[in-house]
């Protein structure tokens, strides 16, 4: 049963393996955030391009936005690849990569807030 899992997992596209690890970093991500919700402070650092003090703070609600427009980017670039990996298989590619770029840096913005207001 084993060889047969492993020998499966190997005919795994490779394009399909990496939309399986954008999906586990997404989804890291927001467990981080749903286990850390009941620890955080009132207001937390979210809006870094503004001045330093309060106006970068705002309450723990807007942490939600990470997540959320990270889904949207990751559902529209599969269905972008779905579309275009047949005619332009480069092209799918190319967005897969984005995609795991992005959907990585999103999750380590979300962890670099937690680890800021954490205990």
């Amino acid at each position: 049963m084993v060889k047969n899992f492993i020998s499966g997992f190997r005919s795994i596209k490779k394009s399909y393996a990496l939309a399986f690890i954008i999906s586990l970093i997404f989804v890291m991500g927001e467990v981080y955030l749903l286990w850390s919700a009941a620890n955080l402070p009132p207001q937390v650092p979210f809006w870094y391009s503004k001045t330093w003090g309060e106006n970068q703070l705002t309450t723990p609600n807007w942490l939600w936005l990470i997540p959320a427009v990270t889904g949207v980017f990751l559902l529209v670039n599969a269905f972008l690849c779905y579309l275009i990996s047949k005619k332009e298989p480069t092209v799918a590619s190319i967005t897969i990569w984005s995609t795991t770029i992005i959907s990585f840096a999103a999750t380590l913005t979300l962890y670099r807030i937690l680890m800021v207001v954490l205990p």
